[in-house]
């Protein structure tokens, strides 16, 4: 509050300070006033239209809005303004992958490390846009990567796990999951995964113990559910798969 009425009075002083719009923006949407931050950056773009960071400002708030697109664009901007700037092409990596526009993910992620910035979101946020793609030998290397930088990460070791289980390496990608279980053993997903690949291999009893092991690491954890009432029905039980589906809808009602 006090840094908002700081900001408004150097404006009543100086109309268009440009500064002053950028730190009211930024503070407005610290507060979650998106609409106050916009109108406030927006302010200080028009002043100063080659600063890249009010572009870069502006998207963060478009992230909060939800609004990815309108927020890529503005990192964009911040790249033509600076080139060189690994902290926007970073985001545009990140964002692209959340719009699943992989291959522009892949190609400002390769930006990211020609500019000599080795990241370990980038890296991770590559290799699940390769994967996408389908370009399993290079998402394992990508992940691989991302896990040397950041060890232990547990969506990188999901991730991973699941590269090596699509590319048919199914001991490293149990070994994977099993690495990511015992980093978190409260987490659900790692146990979850166990199953589906267990299950793919037609090892159902041991793939129903890893979906129990999820349920009881977190009883709402609903894919768990999910994916053995459909083994129940691959395998006609029938009653059970029912028995499983009411359990379901005990926690969501309107699945």
């Amino acid at each position: 509050d006090d840094a908002i009425e700081s900001w408004k009075r150097v404006l009543t002083l100086d109309k268009k300070n440009a500064n002053a719009h950028y730190f009211l923006g930024k503070v407005y949407a610290m507060r979650g006033m998106v609409d106050a931050a916009l109108l406030n950056l927006n302010k200080a773009k028009s002043l100063q239209p080659e600063n890249a960071l009010v572009n870069s400002a502006i998207a963060e708030v478009y992230v909060l809005k939800g609004e990815l697109h309108k927020a890529r664009e503005e990192w964009m901007e911040a790249v033509k303004l600076q080139p060189k700037d690994s902290k926007a092409l970073i985001n545009i990596c990140a964002v692209s992958l959340d719009l699943g526009e992989y291959n522009d993910c892949i190609e400002y992620g390769n930006k990211v490390l020609e500019s000599g910035a080795d990241d370990a979101n980038v890296r991770y946020n590559m290799g699940v846009a390769q994967m996408h793609m389908g370009d399993i030998d290079a998402a394992i290397k990508s992940l691989h990567r991302a896990l040397t930088l950041t060890p232990g990460d547990i969506p990188t070791l999901l991730n991973l796990g699941e590269a090596y289980d699509r590319n048919g390496d199914h001991d490293s990608a149990v070994s994977t999951w099993e690495k990511a279980a015992e980093k978190d053993p409260k987490n659900p997903h790692p146990y979850y995964n166990l199953g589906l690949s267990a299950y793919k291999r037609g090892l159902h009893e041991e793939a129903y113990a890893q979906w129990e092991k999820a349920i009881s690491t977190s009883p709402t954890y609903l894919p768990a559910y999910v994916a053995r009432a459909n083994g129940f029905v691959a395998n006609s039980k029938l009653p059970e798969a029912i028995s499983e589906w009411k359990r379901v809808l005990e926690f969501d009602p309107d699945s």
